[in-house]
């Protein structure tokens, strides 16, 4: 809590200017999930052709049930002239019948009728469902599990679009340009192996080669990880490229209450 509240204090410091320029070594257990710039990767998430959205278990059409909705946002191919799933229906509407859960809307339609501020307010929501705020952090009085559940479904919005592969590659690309303005020139990743199989089976939908998924077979392959198959072209793509930055070799994980699952 305490540090949500002074960060934007400490970032305009003279020590902090001075700490960020210094060269800073290795970054250690670095959660991939957990490192997104969602002020950028949302733009691109936005500009990506084929996106939808959908909430799983309920509309979309109140202020709570936009808080605590899970909300998937994932790639659907669309031939031409096929009719587009949910056309005509409103995802923010809560009257019966109109929006039926589990149903894809174009994430360019859904957010550009957002009732709260349009594009730029479906944007704020949207941030809003991957990250933790102040009132977040400081909102005690609900006990100490909620803060965690919060964090949970977090995770689950961000593991929805982060992965589709054009995001994907923005995404790394986005990252390691951070990291090496940070001074970082070594990390050590760590991604969960088995997300994608227990959390997300619809992610092993067969899409065209042009905008295929990251799916549990590409984790595995190549040279252990999902960053092996993109490390050529991504590092090539970066500007200023130190010819001392080693490429980021992820850790395969999983969470110890899968075990039981296994």
């Amino acid at each position: 809590m305490m540090f949500s509240l002074a960060k934007e204090t400490m970032e305009k410091t003279k020590l902090w200017q001075i700490v960020h320029r210094m060269p800073k070594g290795a970054l250690l257990h670095a959660h991939l999930d957990a490192m997104v710039d969602f002020d950028y990767l949302l733009n691109v998430v936005m500009e990506t052709p084929g996106m939808h959205i959908a909430s799983l278990d309920t509309h979309l059409g109140t202020p709570e049930t936009r808080r605590e909705a899970n909300v998937s946002i994932r790639f659907k191919e669309q031939r031409e002239g096929d009719v587009e799933p949910g056309a005509g229906r409103s995802i923010w509407s809560d009257q019966e019948g109109e929006y039926k859960p589990g149903t894809y809307i174009l994430l360019t339609r859904a957010a550009d009728a957002f009732p709260e501020g349009g594009r730029q307010g479906f944007l704020r929501w949207l941030k809003s469902r991957c990250t933790l705020s102040q009132t977040d952090a400081m909102e005690q009085h609900h006990g100490p599990a909620e803060i965690w559940r919060k964090f949970m479904k977090c995770f689950g919005v961000i593991a929805s679009f982060l992965h589709y592969e054009p995001v994907w590659r923005a995404f790394l690309r986005r990252l390691m340009s951070l990291l090496m303005a940070d001074g970082v020139f070594w990390t050590e990743i760590r991604y969960v192996l088995l997300l994608f199989s227990i959390s997300a089976p619809e992610l092993f939908t067969r899409v065209p080669a042009s905008g295929r998924l990251i799916n549990l077979t590409i984790l595995c392959g190549g040279c252990f990880g999902p960053l092996s198959p993109l490390h050529p072209q991504e590092h090539q793509g970066l500007t200023r490229r130190p010819p001392e930055f080693y490429d980021p070799q992820p850790s395969g994980i999983v969470l110890r209450f899968w075990m039981s699952i296994i």
